[in-house]
């Protein structure tokens, strides 16, 4: 029996792979139209309508440090379950494609050398390997979270 702890979504974003398990994803859909919220901050910038329910749109790449990019015919946005502030939060992100679902083995997920991460050190739970593919994996439970700076200058007014 598989551990799906281990089962997880590879995508990309900013030509790197980045991984999340698989039991907090709900779909992955075309892109759709996001409807801007006027003064919510970049990370959190609008909303989504993905099959009647609307969602807010996480931008992961401003979360993970990734300059913004248009969206392409190879994107993807996926639907994910995660915790804010412990509470169950159903969201949106873009990928700027999605490869596939994967089995990481445990004894293939190594702890990620913080002198080598252009990325957030909370938000990586280890990398893996597919080939010659690193695989980031990220943990949902730092990720998804809006960093304490951001949403203390958004409840204080300071960003627009």
């Amino acid at each position: 029996m598989k551990n799906s702890d281990h089962t997880v979504l590879v995508f990309l974003l900013d030509g790197e792979t980045f991984a999340l398990p698989i039991d907090h994803v709900l779909e992955i859909v075309d892109p759709v139209a996001v409807t801007p919220v006027p003064h919510a901050p970049a990370i959190a910038p609008g909303l989504v309508n993905v099959r009647g329910t609307i969602l807010p749109l996480f931008d992961i790449r401003h979360r993970l440090g990734l300059p913004p990019k248009p969206v392409s015919r190879e994107a993807r946005m996926v639907v994910f379950d995660a915790v804010q502030d412990g509470r169950a939060v159903r969201l949106a992100f873009l990928a700027d494609a999605v490869e596939r679902v994967l089995d990481l083995e445990p004894a293939s997920i190594t702890d990620f050398p913080e002198l080598c991460a252009m990325w957030p050190a909370e938000c990586l739970a280890g990398a893996g390997h597919l080939g010659d593919t690193l695989i980031v994996r990220l943990l949902p439970e730092t990720v998804f979270q809006i960093p304490e700076a951001v949403g203390a200058a958004h409840d204080e007014g300071a960003l627009p």
